[in-house]
């Protein structure tokens, strides 16, 4: 199996923080290697530069996306669901991904910003 992506990630993670309780990074990290089936070897892949796992490092980006588009909070090291958030998911997308991250204003203005910020 190839590994989700951050953009495959986005939506399932919604998923399990959607009871509003606060998450552990651990716990939902657990639950999407779950999710996802993955074995023990995709679970061991590393980044190119072997530093970080592959999987762990793709959850972080769909955390800090999800974060910027106003969709979770983030107390660390917990999670929760944000008010916009679940309304996002009361909407029953059949996908969270970049493309759908751009039509959330908060989003949109993160991203001007750091098109802005790389002039």
């Amino acid at each position: 199996m190839v590994l989700p992506t951050y953009q495959d990630i986005m939506l399932p993670l919604l998923k399990i923080i959607s009871d509003e309780k606060e998450h552990s990074n651990h716990e939902i990290h657990i639950k999407l290697i779950k999710y996802f089936k993955l074995s023990t070897s995709e679970q061991a892949e590393l980044l190119p530069s072997g530093l970080q796992l592959t999987f762990s490092n793709r959850c972080g980006w769909a955390r800090f996306y999800l974060k910027q588009a106003g969709l979770i909070n983030i107390n660390t090291p917990f999670l929760q669901i944000s008010k916009h958030g679940k309304i996002i998911l009361e909407s029953n997308p059949k996908k969270i991904n970049n493309s759908f991250l751009r039509t959330i204003p908060k989003f949109e203005q993160y991203i001007k910003k750091i098109k802005k910020k790389q002039k």
